[in-house]
């Protein structure tokens, strides 16, 4: 999206009380963007909207034929925002768990979403939940996007992500994190996605944000590859942290790439050992 684009969306966004900040609104506008450029079509579904900050955003990237669900246990948001929204937007007074039950066709749903924004209640159970049904739903190149991952006000959200994650039948994988939110994509994506945050991400977030960016990752293994997105600090001269020391993991997205990489000798000791 143009900057001026951005700017306009920033600006509707800002008339709206929320959480939302404008770094995870130029982070989701980019991702949402990247979508658009590699014709990844689909519904856009939100699991706690509030006063609908992050759903005007959210509106502005629906293309032909896609819908915006909007869901919650409480209708926060005023009618003049739904009404902004447009009809291409259906709000859902309920939990996440009723969405099945809900006056919408589920049956449309069932891996249609392109992108999923989860901002409920954050508690233990419901996030486990709602992880289940996001593999009913969640488009076979679709981003899921956790809010409040680092948050530790809500420190239930990371042990119920990782319990889902790695104890259970599931093709969902973490691709980037920032102190705001995770974003996970299926398994058969991570190479688009990550190689989208490794090669072109840092400066269209810093473009929107104004303010440079860096990403970081320390450690790269076929279980767990994801970057971290931040700004740059002001003593740092590169966007890749610790690139003299880290500086393998900058250079392929995908953990497969680089066990490729590995002399055959060496290969051949990592499985055998």
């Amino acid at each position: 999206m143009s900057t001026e684009s951005f700017k306009a969306i920033l600006e509707k966004t800002q008339r709206v009380e929320g959480m939302t900040t404008p770094f995870s609104i130029a982070v989701i506008d980019a991702l949402l963007s990247f979508q658009k450029k590699q014709k990844i079509t689909g519904h856009i579904l939100e699991f706690g909207v509030y006063k609908g900050k992050s759903a005007i955003l959210l509106r502005e990237h629906l293309g032909i034929n896609e819908s915006l669900v909007l869901v919650d246990i409480e209708k926060y948001i005023d009618d003049s925002t739904l009404q902004l929204l447009g009809p291409e937007t259906k709000f859902i007074l309920g939990a996440s768990k009723d969405l099945k039950i809900s006056a919408i066709n589920f049956e449309s749903l069932i891996k249609k979403i392109r992108f999923l924004h989860i901002d409920s209640s954050h508690a233990y159970r419901t996030t486990i939940d709602e992880l289940r049904l996001t593999e009913s739903v969640l488009s076979p190149d679709g981003i899921l996007c956790m809010d409040d991952f680092t948050n530790l006000n809500y420190s239930q959200i990371l042990p119920a992500l990782y319990k889902y994650l790695y104890t259970e039948k599931t093709d969902l994988t973490v691709f980037l994190v920032t102190n705001e939110k995770a974003y996970l994509c299926r398994r058969a994506y991570f190479d688009l996605y990550a190689n989208y945050v490794l090669r072109e991400i840092v400066a269209e977030v810093a473009q929107s944000a104004h303010q440079p960016m860096a990403i970081a990752r320390t450690d790269m293994d076929i279980e767990y590859a994801a970057f971290y997105l931040r700004p740059k600090l002001e003593d740092e001269s590169s966007e890749f942290y610790g690139k003299n020391i880290y500086g393998d993991m900058y250079i392929n997205a995908s953990p497969r790439d680089m066990l490729f990489a590995i002399p055959r000798k060496f290969k051949w000791r990592l499985f055998s050992s």
